[in-house]
């Protein structure tokens, strides 16, 4: 209430406002069986000239949590049991409300969105290693890798160093992986793109700048400073967020705003 109060005083122009609900996740959000505080916030914008009610959005984003398609998909219907009677509740004083409703896992596997209006993903667009664990997608859905120069060979150790660190990856990582954690997972090399991902090649540290990957014995250490190797990122939103723009595989970037 107090931010809608705020906003209403000061805002210059008017915007469109969504009043986010907690289907489960426990992070923000309004409980939807909460009429009088929803209420209020409705009567607030109704109040307004620059406070526009657009609709109800949730994130479940607790299907994290989730290791298979059926959990994610028990997560979502139970979300939608918690999100859906808001139309029927609030549609004859707002016809035109939209219900927005999205996390990556459930928009991957889930195929039942009757009801809602809008599915709002994030990391869908790319994926990522932790999405491929959760089991959002498979290793050949992955839409970004990291193109990290070789900077020092280990062959003693059977191990390089890439130009490629926290400052490009973040700090997420996979713990409880086979190989103990990993922060990304090298990729073979396919003109301007990528092929699956090298067995047993992976980030095994992360520093600021720089990254250590472990050479399985099966891969040839035939490797020299300069050449590139690719890596999944474990976080791709983090990884993008870091580098700015996006070089694709027909050679033209992309700049985000």
């Amino acid at each position: 209430m107090h931010a809608l109060q705020f906003l209403s005083r000061y805002l210059e122009h008017s915007v469109g406002v969504f009043i986010k609900i907690d289907v489960g996740y426990g992070r923000t959000g309004l409980d939807q069986a909460d009429h009088d505080q929803i209420g209020g916030l409705l009567n607030e914008m109704s109040s307004s000239s620059k406070l526009n009610f657009r609709g109800f959005l949730a994130h479940a984003g607790h299907t994290y949590q989730c290791r298979s398609e059926s959990e994610i998909k028990a997560v979502h219907e139970k979300s939608k049991v918690h999100f859906l009677p808001l139309r029927e509740r609030n549609q004859s004083q707002f016809p035109d409300l939209i219900l927005s409703l999205g996390d990556t896992p459930s928009c991957s596997v889930a195929a039942d969105y009757s009801g809602v209006d809008e599915m709002r993903p994030g990391n869908f667009v790319f994926y990522d290693l932790t999405q491929a664990r959760i089991g959002s997608n498979t290793h050949d859905q992955f839409a970004v890798a990291m193109a990290c120069p070789i900077v020092a060979l280990h062959p003693e150790r059977r191990e390089l160093v890439l130009y490629g660190g926290g400052v490009h990856f973040s700090k997420d990582r996979l713990v409880g992986e086979p190989e103990g954690t990993v922060w990304g997972r090298v990729v073979k090399h396919q003109g301007p793109g990528w092929e699956a991902v090298v067995p047993g090649m992976y980030l095994r540290s992360l520093s600021q700048e720089h990254g250590i990957v472990v050479v399985p014995p099966e891969v040839p250490f035939d490797f020299k400073v300069g050449d590139v190797l690719k890596v999944l990122p474990v976080h791709s939103c983090m990884a993008a967020n870091a580098m700015k723009r996006y070089l694709t595989t027909d050679g033209r970037w992309i700049e985000r705003l």
